[in-house]
Parts: C-alpha cells; structure tokens; sequence
C-alpha cells in the first residue's frame, strides 16, 4: 500500500539548476523532495521499530520532523554514558 502510494511522487522526477545563461537538467533517482510530507513520512515509517525498541531500553526517543530527541536519565553518570554508548553502537553513530 505504502509503495503504490508513494511511487508516483518518486519516478520521473527533474531537477533544474541555473547560474546566469547555463542551466542543467538532471533526472533524480533517489531520496525523497527536500521539505516535503513524504520525506518526513517515510523517515518515521523506517525509524519507528528503532524507536520503539529504545523506549523500551531505559531511553525515552522522541522524533518530530527532522529532529529526534534521545533522552537518558540515570542516577550515576557512568549509567548514563553506558546507556549512551549503546545506543550509538546500535545506531551505528
């Protein structure tokens, strides 16, 4: 359902850039428009199970639009970063 719907706003799409008299037209191939609803859709649709496994980890993970928030509480700092750590290892940062 989710490829049927979101195929035609992927394929044939150009891109046009000029600077002065020269312009370039190139056919895009991948990736999604910039600011549009389905970048934005598809990157939640990709995280979600990630997001939801970390909530479950001690990590409270919040995502809206381009941004996502990691938060860690702990009573001990080496908590904390350990927890830290193991979130950048699974999300390969």
């Amino acid at each position: 359902m989710v490829c049927r719907c979101t195929r035609p706003m992927l394929i044939n799409r150009m891109i046009i850039a000029s600077n002065g008299s020269a312009t370039r037209t190139s056919h895009v191939s991948r990736g999604t428009p910039q600011r549009g609803v389905l970048s934005s859709l598809l990157r939640i649709v990709a995280l979600n199970e990630i997001l939801l496994q970390l909530n479950g980890e001690g990590v409270k993970a919040i995502a809206y639009a381009e941004d996502i928030l990691l938060m860690v509480s702990g009573m001990f700092p080496f908590t904390i970063s350990e927890i830290m750590k193991r979130v950048q290892r699974r999300l390969h940062l």
